[in-house]
């Protein structure tokens, strides 16, 4: 059996790595803070060999791989949980994985967090820092390499560190670490996420184990990119100020993430996780009031909501990605024009057109999941595209013959463009539920009655969330911006070919 000797050979060098020689000498503070981590010669010449002696396409070894990897990871973790209020506990769960070779029908059980030897952290904390970048860049570059089955095998565990890696974006002793741990995290999560979620949800068929993950996945991205006040309110508000613009650009990439790669996937999880998901986006759009009406006073904000400044470009991401979730290509023939339904619609074109096949089973399941995830997302949509129109109005009245601030056009402008180019599900305002108290409750949105009862509109069909918005669009058409009218016009002939009164 090989695994004991790779074992074996994986042991010794991590001895050799953390003996007391191996640590780059005269790590003197005033030499490390303008140097920052680094790697002795020998260390480097150890991970040059790991990089080229993986374990190949033995799975069983792979799992021990990826165990020295992040426990080196935990390292420094360990010692900045300790200031931080953020539960990060240990990088990996402390159990076993199961390894099992389905083709010879046998299995072996490996210890996923072995105990590695930790050096003097008042010595060697910078190097230690140093064996963990390099820990996360071996394991990331690996990762692209490796086959299907040990992606699916070590998903769970890589997602973890990774998401406690991100978690240290707001520890306060980051802001004086030469190294960004939570950037190097935020770029191994989305990698992994990719890579290996499609892996895990084909390889696994228990359901305990695709919701534990799923809630991982959730929670991590909740506490990073909304954090509870508890978290932030430690943090001076300059400091706080600083790591909201300095992770805008890694929250929009993970928001994206949300959309692209995680729903089209999640045709298992629960519904709550499904509703948190949504919410999260929906939060996120809520965060683009700053500047103007009552969020114009920045001391109106108390210290456990600053997180919550300054993300114009987050909350526009995060809206984008709600028209995504509710958009229904096939509506006008139209495919790939979204990340998640261009993943949703991957069916095998040479399948039969008639009769149950395999592809139109999954074709099935995919239609059924967009629709309910659009008819999650829908509501949410609407109230904040409604929201931006009447506050639009509202201030355009107000302003006299003041034209209104380039933003507050930019936003509408945004919103209508991306209405106009909406095409929904027939079905989404049918039966329609939404998320009240944790619970769904039925949306009587299925068709608008007029007051004296004579006619019905049904609200269906692909340009249906106009009908939604009609109120608030039409207290639009009084614009002094000749550009926003133009727009708005199109957007009334589409209700009026919706309604059946022009082709």
């Amino acid at each position: 059996d090989a695994l004991p000797i790779y074992l074996s050979f994986l042991s010794l060098l991590d001895q050799l790595m953390l003996c007391p020689g191996a640590a780059p000498s005269n790590p003197s503070a005033n030499a490390s803070a303008s140097a920052g981590p680094k790697l002795s010669p020998l260390q480097r010449s150890i991970f040059a060999l790991l990089e080229k002696l993986p374990p190949f396409d033995n799975v069983d070894n792979w799992t021990a791989y990826y165990a020295r990897l992040v426990a080196h990871i935990s390292i420094p973790l360990t010692q900045l949980a300790a200031d931080s209020v953020l539960p990060l506990g240990p990088s990996t769960p402390s159990r076993t994985i199961k390894v099992v070779n389905n083709a010879q029908q046998t299995s072996k059980t490996i210890q996923m967090d072995p105990q590695v030897p930790k050096p003097s952290a008042d010595k060697q904390s910078l190097n230690q820092l140093a064996l963990a970048q390099r820990s996360l860049a071996l394991v990331m570059m690996t990762y692209e390499q490796a086959s299907e089955s040990v992606r699916a095998v070590v998903f769970e565990d890589l997602l973890r560190v990774a998401g406690q890696l991100m978690q240290t974006r707001y520890i306060p002793s980051r802001t004086t670490t030469p190294l960004n741990l939570w950037k190097a995290g935020s770029e191994a999560f989305i990698l992994i996420v990719k890579l290996g979620l499609p892996s895990f949800q084909h390889a696994t068929t228990n359901e305990d184990a695709i919701a534990r993950v799923w809630m991982v996945m959730t929670d991590v991205l909740q506490s990073v990119i909304l954090p509870d006040a508890t978290v932030t309110a430690s943090l001076p508000l300059s400091v706080l100020q600083d790591i909201v613009k300095d992770s805008e650009a890694v929250d929009i990439a993970l928001v994206n993430l949300i959309v692209s790669d995680m729903i089209p996937l999640s045709f298992d999880i629960p519904s709550s996780l499904h509703w948190r998901l949504i919410a999260l986006l929906d939060t996120g759009a809520a965060l683009h009031g700053l500047g103007h009406d009552e969020s114009n006073n920045q001391h109106a904000h108390t210290h456990a909501q600053a997180h919550l400044l300054y993300r114009e470009a987050f909350a526009q991401a995060c809206v984008k990605n709600l028209f995504l979730a509710c958009a229904d290509d096939t509506a006008t023939g139209k495919t790939g024009a979204s990340p998640l339904h261009s993943t949703l619609q991957s069916v095998d074109e040479s399948s039969p057109n008639s009769g149950i096949t395999p592809e139109s089973i999954r074709a099935d399941s995919r239609s059924r999941l967009r629709l309910k995830v659009a008819k999650m997302a829908a509501p949410c949509l609407l109230a904040r595209c409604a929201d931006v129109l009447r506050r639009f109005a509202i201030d355009e009245r107000q302003s006299g013959q003041m034209p209104l601030p380039r933003n507050r056009l930019q936003e509408v402008t945004f919103v209508l463009e991306h209405l106009k180019n909406l095409n929904m599900h027939p079905d989404v305002f049918t039966n329609a539920v939404t998320a009240v108290n944790g619970s769904e409750t039925p949306m009587s949105t299925s068709s608008i009655i007029s007051e004296d009862g004579t006619f019905v509109v049904p609200v269906r069909g692909p340009k249906a969330h106009l009908l939604k918005l009609f109120p608030q669009l039409v207290d639009c058409v009084t614009s002094k911006e000749m550009e926003f009218k133009e727009l708005l016009k199109d957007i009334l002939h589409s209700v009026s070919r919706q309604l059946g009164l022009e082709s």
